[in-house]
């Protein structure tokens, strides 16, 4: 089912028709510039992960299915704690290691209270060393990506050859986007003899989900924009197209 997206597009129109008009730049420029203006603003509204809840949601995938190359298991058990399950042990046989999840090394006489064997106490230490192995490189490869939900905006704006004058967006800038990314994001300049329109595409499943909420963002930017428009249209025209003229090159009439 396809989500509808309600836009202002009548205002939109006007806005250009005005810009155009009161700069005397090309429809083609003012167009590409306000372009730039609102996917920018989408990619600063598309909502990131912090590192701490990265870590954490790495941290907690693992501890529901991790299997050592040996078959033994790691697990978080239901009040929280480590559990430790040998391959060849009894179903439903767990050793608890720790009363908290604590992937760290443990000691012959585990934090749990529980002696254990040196075999024990070895094949846990194995099973956990390759826990935080994995943990570790699913984090960096996670941690490349963690603005791409809004470097996927930034990316349909390197397309189009507009730039991104917003620093702020540096994470989102540097953010690695893979080819498989790159694939599900586009955008297209398109010009006729009488029309200049430009097409943005987008199926980027880390801008788009219900927690980045990058549909939104478009929306809101889009209409944000025209609003800003409208009302700066009723009270300081001319102060408006200024500023939009100098943050993007162009002069004023």
């Amino acid at each position: 089912m396809k989500t509808q997206m309600k836009l202002n597009t009548d205002e939109f129109n006007r806005m250009m028709r005005v810009l155009e008009k009161k700069t005397g730049a090309s429809y083609e420029k003012v167009l590409k510039a306000v372009t730039g203006e609102i996917v920018t603003l989408a990619a600063k509204k598309t909502k990131k992960t912090s590192v701490a809840k990265l870590k954490e949601s790495v941290l907690d995938s693992l501890a529901t299915r991790f299997v050592s190359s040996a078959g033994d298991k790691i697990r978080k058990a239901k009040d929280g704690s480590l559990i430790f399950k040998a391959q060849g042990m009894k179903a439903g046989k767990w050793i608890r290691l720790r009363k908290d999840f604590n992937p760290t090394p443990i000691g012959k006489k585990n934090p749990a209270g529980q002696t254990l064997s040196s075999k024990t106490q070895a094949r846990a230490n194995r099973a956990l060393k390759e826990f935080r192995q994995k943990r570790k490189v699913i984090y960096n490869v996670k941690r490349e990506r963690l603005a791409s939900g809004q470097g996927s905006f930034l990316y349909m704006l390197k397309l189009l050859r507009i730039p991104v004058r917003d620093g702020r967006l540096g994470p989102a800038l540097k953010a690695k986007i893979v080819d498989s990314h790159k694939r599900a994001i586009g955008a297209k300049f398109l010009k006729g003899k009488l029309f200049a329109s430009i097409v943005l595409r987008s199926k980027s499943s880390s801008a788009l989900n219900p927690n980045s909420k990058g549909f939104g963002a478009f929306r809101a930017a889009f209409n944000g924009k025209t609003k800003q428009f409208k009302n700066a249209a009723s009270k300081d025209l001319k102060s408006y197209v200024k500023k939009f003229a100098s943050q993007n090159g162009f002069s004023v009439r």
